[in-house]
C-alpha cells in the first residue's frame, strides 16, 4: 500500500467518525426543536386558560375550516385586565 493510500484511507476513516457525529448532533438538535415547540405550545394553551376538552375543539373546528362557536376570540388588551 502506498502512502498516498494509507493517508487517503486514515482522511476517509476519520471522516466518516465526524459525519457519525453530526449526525448525532442533528437528531439531538431536532429532538430539542420539538421539545422547545412542545413547551410553546403548551404554554400557549394554558396562557388561554383552556381545559383539554376546549382545545380538542378549538383545533377539531380549525381543522374544519371553521371557529367552535361557544369559544371568544379576545384581542390581547382584553384578556390582560388579571
Amino acid at each position: 500500500m502506498t502512502k498516498k493510500r494509507k493517508r487517503l484511507e486514515d482522511e476517509l476513516k476519520k471522516l466518516i467518525a465526524k459525519k457519525a457525529e453530526v449526525e448525532a448532533r442533528i437528531i439531538e438538535t431536532q429532538d430539542q426543536i420539538t421539545e422547545e415547540t412542545n413547551t410553546e405550545i403548551h404554554e400557549m394553551v394554558h396562557a388561554a386558560h383552556l381545559t383539554p376538552e376546549q382545545l380538542a375543539e378549538v383545533l377539531a373546528a380549525f381543522k374544519k375550516g371553521g371557529i367552535p362557536g361557544n369559544m371568544m376570540i379576545m384581542d390581547e388588551e382584553e384578556t390582560d385586565h388579571d
